[in-house]
């Protein structure tokens, strides 16, 4: 037997369940017309709250040159192809799919019969996760990807409102409107808004799925700086597939690197006024350092030998109250990040009904600590100091601080903070991240030659426990103009 042969034979195993078209099940009372000339009609159990069987006519035609899958399940026993009807009979053969969701699937086929037209311009996110489903099982998500980017792009936007709506709105201790320990009924907007871990994990291997390399580097940036650290993979993903252990291993991962970048950020703002606290840079009024005092031309040398001179305190004065401001922001030492409040939804107006989406939530104090941090540096303001006395010598604390401030701010606004598609796909299905050779969909800054470390997972009842080891990478051009680690979502070294 060729391989061919036993390929094609492990794809009819895996093949939704379906009955087609016999004498002893009756024809569907409603038909609606995907393509009025179609020769087939598929039936499922309904469709759009129709609690009644709903057939849905369609191209056999168009849906074997887009799906593998339906080409198969619509071919004759002994043909490639979909059967033709004979000439004279007008009759449509009905193809019951009784396992499929019917509203999931009525998307699907408008889009494989380029039906556009007919599409919703948004959808809630589980439809949009039923439909993605979908989109797998008849492996078609080369064709449906691209239409469903309108969907993502309303849910992102969504999402990030809402997080920008809670943002500015603290813990509130009122019911909402109308009166309900339950948020309102209506049709999907920020309230609720989808933050929890377990929906933007949803909405991170729907993305994954559909391929889009946009919405999975979005996706995963707002997971990054708002969801605390995983701690468990059941916690959001509960079925725990090879796929979602990888997903949320390389998350865990980045999360991780992310508060170790910051730290990077921060030492950067540090760095000058370190230098200015040195002994390398201590120096007396109008003299170089190292070099002796010499005493003005107003007192004799003997004078000048009594007198006890002093280093001059521009850039001393400068870096402490620096420092000093830095530590009121709990910017720094890192120790008093905890001290930082991060914006959290008003969670006594949505009690929530499930213990482990209260787990995913996390603490107040830590759950978003990324997005804390660097909301804090985008306001933080530079003392006004007062350096008209500053000499030849001294270094302008002030004009190298506010010039590393800048610099980490346009950092922070083009890195990625979250994972590039093609750099997670060329890792392979190993539990880590590669660096893609060649040009990302998503531009991000890559390291060049290096050393990419992988993240080995074992996963058991208690959650995961990664190991970080080290392994040969491959060469990465570097792209884009963003700055930090950007799309090396493992831990990279890079070796000369």
């Amino acid at each position: 037997m060729s391989d061919n042969e036993r390929a094609a034979k492990r794809q009819k195993r895996s093949m939704p369940e379906l009955a087609i078209d016999t004498t002893s099940t009756p024809a569907p009372d409603m038909i609606v017309d995907v393509c009025n000339e179609g020769d087939t009609i598929l039936v499922v159990k309904g469709i759009a709250g129709v609690p009644k069987p709903v057939g849905i006519r369609v191209s056999s035609s168009a849906l074997s040159i887009t799906s593998p899958v339906f080409r198969r399940l619509l071919a004759t026993p002994g043909g490639n192809a979909p059967p033709t009807p004979p000439t004279g009979v007008e009759e449509p053969r009905l193809v019951y799919l009784e396992n499929d969701d019917g509203d999931a699937l009525f998307l699907l086929l408008n889009i494989l019969h380029l039906r556009n037209d007919a599409l919703p311009a948004r959808l809630r996110p589980d439809l949009l996760f039923r439909f993605v489903a979908i989109c797998a099982r008849y492996e078609c998500t080369v064709a449906a990807g691209r239409a469903a980017s309108q969907w993502l792009d309303y849910i992102y936007t969504k999402t990030l409102k809402a997080s920008r709506l809670f943002s500015h709105t603290g813990p509130s201790a009122t019911p909402a409107t109308p009166a309900s320990a339950f948020p309102p009924t209506t049709p999907f907007s920020a309230f609720p808004p989808t933050n929890d871990s377990q929906t933007l994990f949803k909405l991170i291997e729907a993305s994954l799925t559909l391929n889009d390399a946009l919405f999975f580097a979005r996706f995963t940036s707002h997971f990054i700086l708002t969801q605390p650290t995983i701690t468990s993979i059941s916690e959001i993903a509960p079925s725990q597939t090879q796929t979602q252990q990888r997903l949320a291993a390389v998350l865990q991962a980045r999360q991780k690197q992310t508060l170790q970048d910051l730290r990077i950020d921060l030492d950067l703002l540090i760095d000058p006024l370190s230098e200015a606290l040195s002994e390398d840079t201590k120096h007396y009024p109008d003299c170089a350092p190292g070099d002796e005092a010499q005493p003005d031309g107003t007192t004799t040398a003997e004078e000048g030998d009594n007198q006890q001179q002093q280093y001059c305190p521009i850039d001393r004065d400068a870096a402490t109250e620096f420092l000093s401001a830095l530590r009121d922001a709990n910017l720094w030492p890192a120790t008093r990040w905890p001290a930082l409040t991060p914006p959290q939804p008003p969670s006594s107006s949505f009690p929530s009904t499930s213990t482990s989406t209260a787990a995913a939530v996390g603490s107040p104090s830590l759950s978003s600590l990324p997005t804390a941090i660097v909301s804090t540096l985008k306001s933080f303001r530079v003392p006004d100091h007062d350096a008209s006395d500053a000499c030849y010598w001294c270094m302008h604390v002030e004009d190298r601080f506010a010039t590393a401030l800048n610099l980490v701010r346009a950092m922070h606004k083009d890195r990625l903070w979250g994972l590039c598609l093609d750099c997670y796909k060329a890792g392979g299905t190993g539990m880590g991240m590669g660096v893609y050779k060649g040009e990302c969909r998503y531009e991000h800054f890559k390291p060049g030659v290096g050393k990419v470390w992988q993240v080995d997972v074992d996963v058991d009842v208690n959650g995961v426990r990664d190991v970080v080891k080290g392994g040969d990478g491959g060469d990465g051009a570097g792209e884009g103009e963003g700055q930090g680690s950007g799309g090396a979502m493992a831990i990279s070294s890079t070796e000369g």
